[in-house]
């Protein structure tokens, strides 16, 4: 919330609505190493799934979460040489 409101003041600042930046010395602290907890687990999948009767939806929801893409794979199977 607070990066909204500085980024907001800081336009405000570069458009000229504000003669002075009041956030420009102020530091924000990170945010890396969240993506984990914005990934929803399989039960949290499943139950949308079982929530969502829109079609289009259900294969939107599918798709992207990887616990339900098809693995990608390049090479054909090898098929099994005949004995002579």
């Amino acid at each position: 919330m607070l990066a909204v409101v500085k980024s907001l003041l800081t336009f405000a600042h570069t458009t000229g609505y504000l003669t002075y930046n009041p956030v420009r010395g102020l530091r924000l602290p990170g945010v890396r190493g969240r993506l984990a907890e914005r990934i929803p687990s399989e039960e949290d999948v499943l139950s949308l799934l079982a929530h969502k009767p829109n079609r289009r939806n259900h294969t939107r929801i599918r798709l992207c979460h990887p616990a339900f893409s098809p693995p990608l794979t390049t090479a054909r199977p090898r098929q099994p040489r005949a004995s002579e």
